[in-house]
């Protein structure tokens, strides 16, 4: 079982952090909105990079 506090790192990630905040905000709104209704979890950058990049390549 994962460690309850890695988990709330992972959760809040996105929130707590201003650079994935940020890059969060230059995305377009259909790829904000699937990340949102996915409920992916990042605990980085790079891995919000990833998912967006996967996003909009699947809708070009």
């Amino acid at each position: 079982m994962q460690n309850p506090l890695k988990m709330n790192q992972q959760i809040n990630a996105l929130e707590n952090d201003p650079q994935m905040q940020q890059y969060f905000n230059t995305l377009p709104k259909y790829v904000q909105e699937n990340i949102k209704q996915s409920g992916a979890k990042f605990s980085n950058l790079n891995e919000l990079q990833q998912c967006a990049q996967n996003l909009t390549q699947t809708q070009q």
